[in-house]
């Protein structure tokens, strides 16, 4: 024991519970994370809807947020609040199923398709998130 009644001084006690603390008052009571936007839309690869395949939104280079991704499925993608980009600066990426193609291919040309047709799969784009709503989004590839 020491002079002060032994065991950990008041002023180290206070930094450990102030250091806890802070975490969840830079959080806030709200539930934490981003404000996320709901937006949809349609892909579409010339003039056909993008029946399956993935869209992804990732932060511009000096934009902070999530990442987000959900599937498109008859050429219609959509995000929640729950999964959404957030506002501001993204690249966009569209990710075509291999599927996807080789069906688009083989209706084109009218033959059945090959097992590893070629051709584009992925395309990546820019596009500025607004903070208002509704959102929709249509893509337009070639």
């Amino acid at each position: 024991m020491n002079a002060r009644g032994g065991g950990w001084p008041f002023w180290r006690v206070g930094r450990l519970v102030a250091a806890a603390a802070a975490p969840a008052l830079l959080v806030g009571c709200s539930g934490g994370g981003p404000d996320r936007i709901p937006l949809r839309g349609t892909v579409q690869v010339g003039a056909q809807p993008l029946s399956t395949g993935s869209i992804s939104l990732l932060p511009a280079v000096g934009h902070r947020g999530p990442a987000a991704t959900t599937s498109i499925a008859e050429g219609r993608y959509e995000f929640t609040r729950e999964n959404g980009p957030t506002a501001g600066p993204h690249r966009v990426i569209v990710q075509l199923s291999t599927a996807d193609k080789a069906a688009m291919l083989s209706e084109a040309s009218g033959r059945a398709p090959r097992p590893e047709p070629p051709g584009k799969t992925r395309w990546e784009l820019q596009v500025e998130v607004p903070d208002r709503e509704p959102l929709e989004y249509d893509v337009k590839l070639e």
